[in-house]
């Protein structure tokens, strides 16, 4: 380890067989917040040096997000500084907001950027900046990576049927909700060395009405692992801003 390196979670230090870094946007565009760290190029924030001395096994995250909750439909403050919509203040202090993407202009809620829907190129765009990310994932000496499909970012709003409205070959039945982040995952894992195991994270459920369900997840996963993915990580939860009350039975 070299001397500059910065020193290793403690986790990793005691044993730990991983240590996750998260928040690693395949594009500038995809962070959540201006505080984020970023893999989208080689001056981003995943640099080798310190990847590669600082821990053995590490996880690099790729996740791409526009707009929805917690990231794919938001640009939104620092957590020390609201953890919600920019506001005058965050103006003042120079976190100005920043276009973006999701799968429909539909925008979170009161207070939130509206997003531009996806189009024909934007498809192709996000795709090369998954698999540039995992180049450099690659090259920074990361051990497992993962694509963060749930939580609201950009590919788990485009697998709910809460947040994916759209009409083309990309909305409507399950398979084609699916479609997108399945290119993802496929674009990801023929970048990344078949030797090193790949994850994804994956809201199991929606846990709204309407929403996504376990039985969608069951379908995911198959088709996750046809491709090659060896882990399906799973959370719940996040599509919406704010989580209506559960009915009681």
């Amino acid at each position: 380890m070299s001397a500059t390196a910065p020193r290793a979670p403690r986790q990793v230090r005691a044993g730990g067989a991983a240590s996750y870094r998260r928040r690693t946007a395949v594009e500038r565009r995809g962070r959540i917040t201006h505080g984020d760290t970023g893999i989208w190029d080689e001056s981003a924030h995943c640099r080798p040096q310190a990847a590669s001395s600082t821990l053995s096994g590490a996880r690099a995250r790729c996740r791409r997000s526009s707009s929805r909750t917690p990231d794919a439909r938001r640009a939104w403050a620092r957590p020390w500084d609201g953890n919600g919509p920019l506001r005058q203040e965050d103006l003042d202090r120079g976190d100005k907001p920043w276009s973006i993407i999701a799968p429909t202009e539909e925008k979170l809620g009161e207070g939130w950027i509206a997003p531009r829907a996806f189009q024909a190129g934007d498809f192709q765009t996000v795709l090369t900046a998954y698999r540039n990310a995992v180049r450099r994932a690659v090259a920074a000496g990361f051990d497992i990576v993962e694509i963060h499909a749930a939580h609201g970012y950009l590919l788990h709003t485009f697998l709910s049927p809460l947040s994916n409205t759209r009409t083309d070959e990309y909305g409507g039945s399950r398979e084609n909700r699916m479609r997108f982040p399945l290119e993802a995952a496929r674009t990801v894992r023929e970048a990344w060395p078949a030797s090193r195991p790949m994850f994804v994270r994956v809201s199991s459920i929606d846990d709204v009405e309407g929403g996504w369900s376990i039985e969608d997840t069951v379908a995911f996963a198959r088709e996750l692992k046809a491709i090659g993915v060896d882990v399906v990580d799973c959370s719940s939860g996040g599509i919406l801003a704010r989580r209506p009350p559960r009915r009681r039975r």
